[in-house]
Formats: C-alpha cells, structure tokens, sequence
C-alpha cells in the first residue's frame, strides 16, 4: 500500500468508510429528458425562517414543476453549532404553510420522501468521508495541521504585506508536508482539518455564465479549501454541496449571490471530483430603504426578515405569495391582470427576467396585494382565515367573532359579491379596527364639525334622515328617500343646478351621504353606506344617527 493510501486509511479506517461504488448505485443519475429541471432548495437551520428562503424556496419549486422535473428540499446542517432547537422543523412547517411542496426531501411531520434520501445533511456523513478518503489517495486532498492561532498569524502577515489573505501558494504549509510526516503528525494524533488541493491560478480569470448574471469573469481559484471539519468530521458547505448536487442530479442551483464569490471554487470542486456541475443562478437578495439607500434585509435590523412577522400582522399566505413572485419577475402583475382566476403556479417564471441588482421590499406594494387577494375570498374563507389568525394572536377578537359569527360574516360580506368588490381589508392585524363600528362598545362617536358644516345643520341632516329610515326597503327606495332628505335640508340631488348656483346650497347629495357616513361610522370612506345599514338593522342605525345628531 502506498503511503497516500495509508493516509487514506489512517484518517478513515475501512470499517468506518462507505463503498464508493455502492453510493453510486445507491444514486443512479436521474435521466431526465433535457429540459426538465432539479432543483434544491438547501437551507440551514440555524434560526428563524427567512423571507428571502421562502423566496428562494418558492422559484425552486415552481421552476422544477413548470419544466415537469423535479424539487427537493434539502436541509444543510453540517455547522452543528449554529443549529437551533427544532430548526428543521421550522423551515418545514414554513415551506408546508406556504404550499412549497417539494416532490423529495425532509417534509413538515419530519419524514424524508424520494429516492435521494437521506436529505439531512448530517445524516449523509458517510457518504462525504467515502469521497474526502478518495481524494485523500489521490492526493487531491490532504491533513492541514496549522492551528487556529496559526492561521490567525497567516491572515495577519497577509493584511501586515497588503496581499490576499487565505490559505494558498506558499501560505499553504502543509500542503508541503511529506507522506511520512504527515503519518507521523496523525500517529501523534494531531488535530487536523482536510484541505482539498487547488489547481488554480488567482492571476489568471475563468468565464462562467450565470442564469442571472449573464457571461462572468472571474479570478481562478487558488485557495486550498477546508473539506471537512476536525472536530465532528462533517463536511464544510462547499464539499457538502458538490457532493450532493452530483448524487442526486441537481441540473440548477439557484441560491443567493453572497455565494457568488465562492462560484470559482465551486466550479474547481466539480471540476476535481470528475463531475459535470449544475447551472449556477445568483439572485440578489431581498432589499430595503434604508434612507437613500438600499441595503438586504437584516436578521437583526427587520422584522420583515422573519417569516412570523408576516403571519402575526395577519397578511394571508396567497399574498405573500404572489409579492414575493412579483418580486421574481415584475411580469407577474400584468400577468394576473390578464388571468384572475389561474393558480400562481402557471405563471411562467423567468430567471432572465429577475433583476440583478434585486428586489426592493415595498410595504404598500404587499398591502396593495393583499387587499386585492382577500376582495376575492368569500365571506366564509375571509372568516375562517380571520378567526385562525385571531385564536393565535388575538383572544379577545377570537371570541368577539366566534360569539357573533353570523353577524361577523354579514359585515365581511358587504361589497363581496358585487362586480366593485370591496378591497378595504389589507391584513387580519387590521380587521378588528376595519368593523370596528359595527360593534358600539368599540364605536366611539365622531366629532362632526370635522366635516366643516354647521352644527345645526348637520344636526337636521341627521334627524330627518334619522326619522325616515328603513334599511328593509330596496336600494332605489333607500335612495329616494336620501335624496328627499338631503332636499329637505338644502343640499341639491340635481348636479347641474349645484354647479350653476353653489350658494344657493349646503352642498350636494354626496356631501349630504358625507355626514349620513360619518355619523354612522366615523370615516369618510368606508363599504357600500346602504349594505352597511343593511347589516346593522335599522335600530343600531337610528339611534347611531340621533345620538351623532346630539340627541
């Protein structure tokens, strides 16, 4: 046996190794016909679900599904020490909340599904220490024994000369060690990590196309990167990934451009292991104002990093949904236009339509979303996805919609079924205050001067509206009488001579149905005034009206 061999075996004895060529038996390629895509959605858990991975996760997917390939979700969990209580669970609940479904991988009750399996990273151990043994006796791979307080003298020689910091070219110090030092150091039982050998040249540049980013150019890599960690023996990301885009036949990786730097490395990986790589695609991060200038979102700055924050302000998933698209490809807002009634998912996605400079987080343009998504919804889905929202954040609401459900449903069905549908809700944080004056413990009663008519005159206009009311009646006989109101107190029904002679009026018919809305709801804009009144009955309404009118 040669001595890199016996290295080889001293780093991962037999009876710990795994075959190569089972692994490759035990993952055939997939053979798909060209075009059909394989896609992995390949996040950590180290902390709260991120907007950005529900973005990422939701191109991967509908990318796979539109070519008739396939998706896989993939959890990365090599970095052990970063991973938080019930981390996969997370991203797995987040992913089945949003409708992400994957045909392969780790789902939300914690089952792996598909041929590839396992899709846990750590689980998989075997298999990264069957391919670093193999480089390992072919020399393409070896034990790197500097401490971490020597590599911290290395960088800080490298920033001292002004040159690139990094363990390369005469930095590289145990790449130089002899095969019989090396078994010496390990005889010793020395600490170490393995660095896979670069065959790049840093002044040299490589062209690569990217999906997004078009033709690049960038540097070689000449960087002898970590492989596999020295004290759990788990893989770094960079190993972890070639290997397992090879195994299970992922044709695009699709990730977030803080991994475009790596994209080098990346490639001399593939290119070291024999293998074909995957189709890179870099999108830039989900970004914010932050003053005049724009910034990704941070785990620690926004709210609007976590997912949760999104489900406690009580925007429904299919708006999230379709703004997160938009920000994908700013298509899909015309696209809906013309199709109102198809499924997101026959929306064609686009990579070469996203923008390489990213997508910037707009509230008003989520808000404008979610309110045109839930003017859609039936009366009984705005209720049901309300009062699910409710029973977690809102206990009191909860029980205000349950004990008056059929009430509760009238109001959110004003406008609903009408061709102008009404698209006052934005999110489910802001329904308790939306209906807030269908309930007269939450009524409070409005200042009307603030409509700038005269006191005794808005106090006629109510009362005599006040008298004659009856919501049982049609809507034209309502109208009849609010225009025979509104001319008893001098505000005119014919426009016309409104215009001709203003001074010779209060105001007009709408500015009449102004204080008639005002007084019953305490808003200038509000639903349908006669649904509304429709739905309160006509006592709630009468006596709103008097007491407004200070009676």
């Amino acid at each position: 046996m040669d001595k890199a061999a016996m290295i080889a075996e001293k780093v991962f004895p037999e009876s710990t190794s795994m075959s190569i060529a089972d692994i490759e038996r035990r993952y055939p390629p997939r053979n798909l016909p060209d075009g059909q895509m394989v896609t992995r959605l390949a996040p950590s858990p180290t902390g709260f679900m991120h907007i950005g991975t529900v973005y990422m996760g939701l191109i991967n997917v509908t990318l796979a599904k539109q070519s008739g390939g396939v998706s896989m979700l993939r959890v990365e969990d090599t970095d052990q020490k970063r991973q938080v209580e019930n981390g996969v669970n997370i991203i797995t609940s987040a992913c089945h909340t949003f409708g992400i479904d994957f045909d392969e991988g780790q789902d939300h009750t914690g089952q792996d599904h598909g041929n590839y399996a396992p899709y846990v990273q750590s689980e998989r151990k075997g298999i990264y220490q069957a391919y670093a043994k193999k480089l390992l006796a072919e020399k393409k791979a070896y034990p790197c024994f500097c401490s971490t307080e020597h590599l911290d003298g290395i960088r800080q020689t490298q920033t001292l000369r002004k040159e690139r910091t990094g363990y390369y070219g005469a930095y590289a110090e145990c790449r130089r060690l002899t095969d019989d030092q090396v078994l010496k150091n390990l005889e010793e039982k020395k600490p170490f990590v393995l660095r896979m050998v670069s065959n790049g040249d840093n002044s040299k540049r490589m062209q690569m196309d990217d999906i997004v980013r078009g033709r690049l150019h960038m540097p070689q890599n000449d960087i002898d990167p970590v492989i596999m960690k020295a004290d759990d023996g788990l893989p770094t990301y960079h190993f972890a990934h070639v290997v397992d885009d090879h195994l299970m036949g992922t044709t695009h990786v699709i990730r977030g451009d803080e991994w475009l730097s790596s994209l080098p490395l990346h490639l001399e990986m593939f290119s070291i292991m024999g293998w074909q790589p995957p189709q890179y695609a870099h999108m830039s991060p989900i970004q914010k104002m932050d003053g005049t200038s724009k910034r990704k979102l941070s785990k620690r700055k926004d709210p609007e990093a976590n997912i949760e924050y999104f489900f406690e302000q009580g925007y429904p998933v299919d708006a999230i949904t379709e703004y997160l698209l938009n920000l994908a490809n700013s298509d899909f807002e015309d696209w809906r236009s013309k199709n109102p009634d198809q499924p997101t998912i026959d929306f064609k996605l686009d990579l070469t339509k996203t923008s390489p400079s990213g997508a910037l987080f707009d509230t008003n343009k989520l808000n404008s979303i979610s309110k045109r998504v839930i003017s859609e919804y039936t009366k009984d889905k705005v209720y049901d996805l309300a009062l699910e929202w409710s029973g977690k954040y809102d206990h009191e609401f909860h029980q205000r919609m349950t004990s008056q459900a059929a009430y509760f449903k009238n109001i959110l069905n004003i406008e609903r079924e009408s061709q102008r549908k009404r698209k006052d809700i934005v999110k489910w944080s802001n329904l308790k205050s939306d209906v807030s004056y269908f309930f007269d413990d939450l009524f409070t009663a409005p200042d009307m001067q603030h409509l700038g008519f005269a006191k005794d005159v808005v106090s006629a206009c109510l009362r005599s509206y006040a008298s004659g009311i009856d919501v049982s009646e049609t809507r034209d006989a309502w109208w009849e009488k609010v225009k025979q109101a509104a001319e008893a107190n001098r505000f005119a029904t014919d426009m016309k001579k409104y215009k001709e002679n203003k001074q010779a009026f209060n105001g007009s018919v709408a500015d009449f149905m102004k204080i008639i809305r005002y007084a019953l709801t305490g808003r200038e804009d509000s639903p349908d005034v006669y649904e509304i009144m429709h739905v309160m009955g006509f006592d709630k309404v009468g006596e709103r009206l008097k007491k407004s009118a200070g009676e």
